[in-house]
C-alpha cells in the first residue's frame, strides 16, 4: 500500500491536538534523531545557551551531524562540561555584567567564544569537534584575550556586546 504525501496531509487536518503532538515527536525523531524528539532537561539556562552556541558554531564550521547533548554531558566529558559551563558563566557575569543580561546577548557572546576556539584550533592544526571545544572552554578568558587583545585589561570588553546590539547597514 503506497500513501502519497497529499493523502497524509489531508488526514493530518482531522487529528486532535494530542495526536498532532505525537506526530510531531515522531517526525522529529525520524528527522533529527531520538534525542531531538524528547525534551532535553538542561540544568540551567546558561548550560542550554552554551550548548546551542557549540551546536550552531559546529554547524557553521561545516559539521554535518548535529552534536548530541548526551554526547557531551555524559561519559568522559561530563565533569569537563559542568566545569566549562561554570567557567563560561562566571566569565560572562564578571567581564560583561552590564551587557549579558538577555538570553540573546549571552548566546551571542558564547558563540563568539566558541568561534574563537575553533579559529585557534584551525590555526594550530587541532581537529575541531564538540569534545575539543568542551575540553578547552575552561580557557575562555585566555581565548577571548587572544581574539580581542587588551580589551579586558583596558576595560573595553563592553564594546563587543554593544556592537552586537547596533543595527547594521546593509548597503
Amino acid at each position: 500500500m503506497t500513501t502519497s504525501i497529499d493523502n497524509i496531509a489531508s488526514q493530518i487536518t482531522t487529528l486532535k491536538e494530542a495526536d498532532l503532538i505525537k506526530l510531531k515527536q515522531l517526525t522529529e525523531m525520524l528527522l533529527g534523531g531520538a534525542e531531538q524528539a524528547t525534551a532535553i532537561q538542561y540544568s540551567s539556562d546558561d548550560e542550554r545557551i552554551l550548548f546551542q552556541a557549540i551546536q550552531s558554531e559546529l554547524e557553521a564550521a561545516g559539521f554535518r551531524s548535529r552534536v548530541q547533548y548526551s554526547g557531551i554531558t555524559s561519559g568522559k566529558y561530563s565533569k569537563c562540561w559542568k566545569k566549562s559551563v561554570n567557567t563560561v558563566t562566571e566569565f560572562l557575569d564578571d567581564a560583561f555584567s552590564d551587557y549579558s543580561k538577555s538570553e540573546a546577548q549571552r548566546l551571542g557572546l558564547c558563540r563568539i567564544f566558541v568561534q574563537a576556539l575553533i579559529k585557534e584550533f584551525k590555526q594550530r592544526g587541532i581537529p575541531v569537534s564538540a569534545g575539543t571545544i568542551v575540553s578547552n572552554l575552561h580557557r575562555v578568558q585566555q581565548v577571548f584575550d587572544r581574539a580581542f587583545p587588551s580589551y579586558l585589561e583596558s576595560g573595553l570588553a563592553y564594546l563587543i556586546p554593544q556592537a552586537m546590539l547596533r543595527p547594521r547597514n546593509h548597503a
